[in-house]
């Protein structure tokens, strides 16, 4: 497993549509290159379609979907997208 690492990103909604999130993974992608790392994955709510276009535009693509695994606040169970990048 030396070879990969697994992150998360988030911003504040009253900061979304600021490039925050672009640059925010765009560090870490250069920060895996830099440290030898050969895969970067993520996992993202299926209903984060802004997310999900943004992990494609940088290299990210789709490899599993882990059927309902969230519970949120709301009461309903969603799905998981697991995403994964190669250098």
């Amino acid at each position: 497993m030396a070879h990969q690492a697994e992150f998360g990103i988030g911003v504040l909604q009253e900061y979304w549509g600021l490039g925050i999130g672009s640059h925010m993974l765009s560090a870490a992608i250069a920060w895996a290159a830099a440290c030898g790392l050969r895969k970067l994955t993520l996992n993202v709510l299926e209903t984060n379609r802004n997310a999900i276009a943004l992990y494609r535009k940088l290299g990210f693509t789709e490899e599993g979907l882990l059927k309902n695994d969230k519970l949120l606040s709301d009461g309903k169970y969603y799905n998981t997208v697991a995403m994964g990048r190669w250098r």
